[in-house]
């Protein structure tokens, strides 16, 4: 690569965002959420088994390290 190829890689990059196409539009996730809502809002029994799932294993994640931690407990007794 040639010193002309390296700075047009920078000039793009510098010119390069990203961010900027997604929140050119304020509203733009606002209408992003509020049309996943109307998709979701046809099948209010899918939804709620979706929002137990959710909430069942967000509950199940938060066990984890009690679990963990009376494993750990248990073994260091039997080590002990």
């Amino acid at each position: 690569m040639n010193l002309n190829g390296i700075k047009l890689l920078l000039e793009s990059l510098a010119t390069f965002t990203p961010v900027n196409s997604l929140f050119s539009d304020p509203y733009s996730f606002v209408r992003i959420i509020y049309r996943v809502l109307q998709l979701s809002l046809k099948n209010p029994l899918q939804l709620a088994v979706a929002i137990v799932a959710v909430v069942t294993g967000a509950s199940l994640q938060l066990m984890i390290p009690e679990f963990l931690g009376q494993a750990v407990d248990q073994a260091s007794a039997l080590l002990e």
